[in-house]
């Protein structure tokens, strides 16, 4: 399936956690590691090379033939060297920001500093090949050694959603649910609720369909870090609320519990975008900080975020 994209009902990123939930590990591209496809890897599965952006099956399987032939990357200066001329600076901080130099023991903001240090921003041919003439010295940058902090779990994540356009690394609510509103109860909690009871849920929007037989009904299967929800959409609910069903990565439903034959759903009454900021954890009237890093971190969510399946 992850070779064999686009296809089917689910994306990329919810097929991953899916994946992740029946004990299936999804391990990010890594530049000694990956093929070009995915490939299994101790019984779970390694992203290729040639999902990363600004990469491409083609240079992805030049890199790997390089790699067969002459050994694994020493480390990121080895890469640039051996690497096709056409992979550029950007492709390979790509590969840096979603762990596929990890293995050179660096931080990845040190190898992107090093990356800055040896190719210029959209190195063309000429600038390129110089470098790599420079890397065939034993010289040392006076600035290689420079020492910095790893990049935080959250900036990971947004890159994973921006540099392959699915995490492999775990649902954005893994890092979001201490911060959600007061109320919102997660997927695996909705069997323990009765029939007819007021609920709400937040989640990613995986699929949205709208079938012409269903009489103006939508449905839209959402996802949390525990798993699925189905929530349906009325007719009225629909049009009221059109905007954050029709469009937003991210949502959050009000709505009454269904219970029919096994089967749980969500009958919404409202549908509005995710919005953060616990404030019950502070007395009335007292003062407190606001984090503003959870805001920031939802609005480059959305910006990267997988896209969902349409079917309307």
């Amino acid at each position: 399936l992850f070779n064999n994209q686009p296809m089917g009902f689910y994306s990329l990123d919810a097929l991953g956690r899916d994946a992740n939930r029946h004990g299936v590990t999804v391990a990010l591209p890594e530049v000694n590691r990956s093929d070009v496809y995915c490939t299994v890897e101790d019984g779970g599965i390694r992203i290729g090379l040639g999902f990363l952006r600004d990469w491409g099956w083609d240079i992805a399987e030049q890199l790997v033939v390089e790699r067969e032939r002459h050994g694994p990357f020493q480390g990121l200066g080895d890469l640039v060297r051996r690497a096709p001329a056409r992979l550029s600076r950007d492709a390979i901080e790509n590969l840096v920001w979603v762990g596929g130099c990890d293995t050179f023991g660096l931080t990845r903001r040190e190898l992107l500093w090093q990356v800055g240090l040896w190719l210029p921003p959209k190195a063309e041919q000429p600038a390129r090949s110089r470098v790599r003439r420079q890397l065939e010295l034993p010289l040392v940058h006076p600035y290689e050694s420079l020492r910095f902090g790893d990049v935080a779990a959250r900036e990971r994540l947004v890159a994973e959603y921006d540099v392959l356009g699915f995490s492999a690394s775990g649902h954005p609510f893994t890092l979001l649910r201490n911060e959600l509103p007061a109320g919102i109860v997660r997927s695996d909690h909705l069997e323990t609720l009765v029939h007819g009871a007021e609920v709400q849920v937040a989640g990613l929007v995986v699929a949205r369909q709208r079938p012409e037989t269903a009489r103006g009904y939508t449905f839209i299967l959402l996802e949390d870090e525990a798993g699925m929800m189905n929530a349906i959409v009325r007719p009225d609910v629909y049009e009221r609320d059109r905007i954050a069903v029709r469009g937003e990565p991210f949502i959050q439903v009000t709505g009454t519990l269904a219970r029919d034959d096994g089967t749980v759903n969500l009958i919404a009454e409202e549908i509005k975008p995710l919005n953060l900021g616990r404030t019950d954890h502070a007395a009335a009237g007292t003062p407190y900080r606001v984090d503003e890093r959870p805001f920031s971190f939802l609005k480059d969510l959305r910006r990267h975020a997988p896209s969902s399946k349409n079917w309307a």
